[in-house]
């Protein structure tokens, strides 16, 4: 069962109201923004685990995938219902790059192949999760990150048992797959190492040694990896420094409560 329920009953009920402290107008914006996108990467994860049910060919995994389906449903619907509590939206930004993921991976016919690179997903999100969740420490979306990170944790080591009983035919796409689909872009790599201040080789070595275990069971070649790392890591470090931070960080702590336009609000509340 999903870490994630109980502060989604939480969130469900009108009189659980507590303001969220994020600390500045600046963060503010960043969680209504990955809360948002949030929504869109959850049902996608839940897609991928519904299909990859449905073409395991033992029961007992089918099960296991199963559960991840519902466990990213109950992600999904976390950030949707915060977002409606909070800010009063309901719609999720669109995401092209979602949209051209989806198509691939629910395209992918072979288990291993789409077990292997789900679980490259999961590896970045727990890591993605990870950083959110110490962002957003004082507020109820941040324990949110942090609890449905456990979930993605376990649906790493899933897919990872599966690529060790089912060893995928082909190796290389799902490396490809891995640094240039699964690895967050050098936008997002720049996005944390700024945000965080944290040199971006910590952050990109973070993201990569989420994938550890994944590489140890895919049995890689090295000099395979290497070569698409070299790739992916061409361009100068130095470029890629921690940056000042934004003017507006040095607006006043804001706080954000539930929206008196929330659908679940109570009449006598509104």
């Amino acid at each position: 069962m999903s870490e994630i329920i109980e502060l989604l009953v939480k969130l469900n009920d009108p009189k659980f109201q507590p303001i969220e402290q994020f600390g500045s107008a600046r963060l503010r914006r960043i969680a209504k923004s990955v809360c948002s996108e949030s929504i869109q990467a959850e049902t996608l994860g839940g897609e991928i685990a519904s299909r990859l049910s449905k073409l395991s060919p033992k029961s007992n995994v089918a099960n296991g995938f199963k559960m991840a389906a519902e466990d990213e449903k109950y992600h999904a619907d976390f950030f949707r219902c915060y977002q409606r509590k909070y800010w009063n939206e309901t719609d999720s930004q669109y995401s092209q790059d979602i949209d051209i993921l989806r198509d691939e991976l629910l395209g992918d016919t072979d288990f291993s192949s789409l077990a292997a690179k789900h679980a490259a997903l999961e590896a970045m999100a727990t890591v993605e999760f990870d950083y959110l969740s110490k962002l957003f420490d004082t507020t109820i979306l941040g324990e949110g990150y942090s609890r449905a990170r456990i979930d993605e944790l376990r649906h790493v080591r899933l897919g990872v048992s599966v690529v060790r009983r089912f060893p995928p035919a082909k190796i290389e796409p799902i490396i490809e797959f891995i640094f240039f689909k699964a690895m967050p872009p050098r936008k997002t790599l720049i996005f944390f190492s700024n945000l965080l201040q944290v040199d971006y080789i910590s952050i990109y070595n973070d993201f990569k040694s989420s994938i550890n275990d994944l590489m140890r069971a895919l049995t890689v070649d090295k000099s395979l990896v290497n070569q698409f790392e070299e790739e992916f890591y061409s361009e100068e470090i130095n470029s890629y420094r921690v940056l000042p931070e934004d003017d507006d960080e040095d607006e006043d702590e804001e706080t954000t409560s539930p929206s008196p336009d929330s659908p679940d609000e109570t009449d006598e509340e509104k």
